[in-house]
């Protein structure tokens, strides 16, 4: 299923995107804090994932 940003699940993309790249927390923070918008972001989903 595809729908837009949603920021209750930041969490998640936060930990997708530590697992992809390896980056520190501090920097997937300030990322999210700095660009995230719900409306440039698309999710998929598949069984609540």
């Amino acid at each position: 299923m595809m729908q837009y940003g949603d920021r209750t699940k930041i969490p998640q993309l936060k930990k997708l995107w530590k697992a992809c790249f390896a980056d520190e927390d501090a920097y997937i923070h300030d990322f999210f804090e700095a660009m995230y918008e719900n409306e440039h972001v698309l999710l998929e989903e598949e069984k609540g994932c």
